[in-house]
Order: C-alpha cells, then sequence, then structure tokens
C-alpha cells in the first residue's frame, strides 16, 4: 500500500493505531492487554488489521492500554484492558477484539485517557 492512504494516527502507550483513507483500521506495537485489537496480545513489529475486517470507522483514540474508535454509524467500540471499565460494555474484562459500548448508537466524538472513556452523543 501508499504512503498516502492514510488519513489518521493515534499513539501512546507503546502501540500505535491509524485509519486508512479506506474506513480500515491498522495498529502496530506493544499489545499485552489487546490493545492492537487483532484478537491476540503480541507484540506486532508491523501494521495489522484490527480483527473484524470493518471498512466503516470513522476516527480512534488511544487511552494508553486500550484503543476506543468510532464507526460511520455512530456506534463506539472499543478493545485492550478494560480493569476499570473503561471499555464502556458494563464489564471489567479486557478484549482484545473490538467490543461494541453498551447504551447504542449516535455517538458524535470520543477522547480517552488512561483508564476513563469521554464520549459525546
Amino acid at each position: 500500500t501508499g504512503a498516502s492512504d492514510w488519513s489518521s494516527v493515534v499513539n501512546g502507550g507503546s502501540y500505535t493505531v491509524a485509519l486508512k483513507t479506506d474506513g480500515t483500521l491498522w495498529s502496530w506495537g506493544y499489545g499485552k492487554n489487546g490493545q492492537l485489537g487483532n484478537g491476540n496480545t503480541s507484540n506486532m513489529f508491523i501494521s495489522v488489521q484490527e480483527s473484524t475486517g470493518a471498512s466503516d470507522w470513522s476516527s480512534v483514540v488511544n487511552g494508553g492500554s486500550y484503543t476506543v474508535a468510532l464507526k460511520t454509524d455512530g456506534t463506539l467500540w472499543s478493545w485492550g484492558l478494560g480493569n476499570k471499565g473503561q471499555l464502556g460494555n458494563g464489564s471489567t474484562n479486557s478484549s482484545s477484539i473490538p467490543v461494541q459500548e453498551s447504551t447504542g448508537t449516535y455517538w458524535s466524538s470520543v477522547v480517552a485517557g488512561g483508564s476513563y472513556t469521554v464520549a459525546l452523543k
């Protein structure tokens, strides 16, 4: 793929997540907590696509050990460390694959911190 097909990139917590212009999400780096979203907890030294293969992601942020992404349909998804409930799915379990936030749709933006997420409907 060419260097011109990336639309945004976020980094922190020793890993990087990037959104391509085709709406797919890719990540690389430290993956111990599942924050790469590719279904495992391994470190990745090349970019890998998140496990669902979706092409309708519109934005992405990270909270250091977890990732939160917004889809074009207004749904919010997260993966990685969940020990403080930061994945928003009603659990304190971590996830190495995207899980949908539990209160529905119509999200318009999101920010993430060390162990919290704030989203705007």
